[in-house]
């Protein structure tokens, strides 16, 4: 094994370690990496706050898995709190510390404040990075709501997006490939609609169309704008790519318009399925595709897609020093 020891970090039992051990298991076997798996615990203290002990000292290059899903308040608190810790222990021998950001939460304020998921969330995207930057030696986003998001940490950042794990779950979909064209939900989705239609070119030999999409004004917060559809989808299926699945009204939109323009089926694609307003808006889809970066249960329509060896991938990539390769 490499002498360097790896510490991967798990800020809650509420994150799925299934990840954390994939990703030692992959460390350790495909690449003899010397990693190990630190837990953080939740010890009550005499004034009945909790106070975060790790399980173990850290030591090495730590990549610290945040768990985005918590209440942004209290996630923001935790990751700094274990940041701070990392860098500025005189008995915590840690050379370096990546930090793994599913999803940034405070990257996307176009929402309803009163979702207890989503609470204080309104705190500046920016001033936010800024203030984990200071503890952090490099931040890694999977799939930011806007790409701006990273240039707001003040630190080394990199950006990993789930395409690769998608192209290579549809690539074994032939029932489904057949007579399908992908569309973006919007404007801001473009970008992520081609790279995903570039690697099913490239690594699996599968031309997929591309069908514009505009997407109107939201009338206000909340509330989605309506969808139009700029290309023929008649008697085709149609596969909508988005980051979110949220409250489901853009998703409702985008498969009445597809509908209405004569599509046989309508398919969905999202890198984080939140479905906080419950999943009724998405029940008229005949399919529904999500990535496990949020720990969430779904319906049985909805199938999972693994994000394990991307984010595996990407840790290892960090750690030799190598140029973090997860988008194309």
């Amino acid at each position: 094994m490499t002498h360097e020891k790896v510490t991967l970090i798990s800020p809650s039992d509420a994150h799925p370690h299934g990840l954390v051990a994939y990703v030692c298991n992959f460390l350790r076997n495909e690449h003899n990496v010397d990693a190990h798996i630190v837990s953080v615990i939740n010890m009550p203290f005499s004034n009945d706050e909790p106070q975060r002990v790790f399980s173990e000292m850290p030591v090495g290059r730590c990549f610290v898995f945040a768990d985005s899903s918590k209440p942004p308040a209290i996630w923001k608190d935790e990751i700094e709190e274990i940041a701070f810790f990392l860098k500025k222990s005189g008995h915590c021998y840690v050379t370096e510390t990546t930090l793994l950001m599913p999803y940034f939460l405070y990257g996307r304020q176009d929402h309803d404040d009163k979702d207890p998921k989503r609470q204080n969330s309104v705190l500046n995207a920016k001033r936010v990075a800024e203030d984990i930057s200071k503890y952090v030696d490099r931040v890694v986003l999977i799939d930011p709501h806007s790409e701006q998001e990273i240039g707001f940490f003040d630190t080394r950042s990199n950006i990993i997006y789930s395409s690769h794990a998608v192209a290579e779950h549809l690539s074994r979909k032939r029932h489904l490939l057949e007579n399908l064209v992908l569309a973006p939900t919007d404007a801001g989705g473009l970008k992520r609609t081609e790279i995903l239609q570039s690697i099913l070119l490239k690594d699996y030999d599968i031309y997929l169309p591309l069908i514009p999409c505009h997407k109107h004004s939201r009338p206000k917060a909340e509330v989605a704008g309506q969808i139009e559809l700029s290309g023929d989808v008649s008697g085709k299926k149609v596969l909508f790519v988005d980051d979110i699945g949220g409250t489901g009204g853009t998703s409702k939109n985008c498969e009445c318009e597809a509908r209405r323009k004569g599509a046989t089926h309508v398919y969905l694609y999202v890198a984080f399925g939140e479905f906080n307003a419950g999943f009724e808006k998405y029940a008229r889809l005949d399919g529904v595709f999500v990535t496990d970066a949020l720990p969430n249960k779904y319906p049985g329509k909805v199938e999972v897609i693994s994000l394990n060896n991307t984010i595996a991938t990407a840790v290892y990539q960090a750690f030799a020093w190598k140029r973090i390769t997860g988008h194309q």
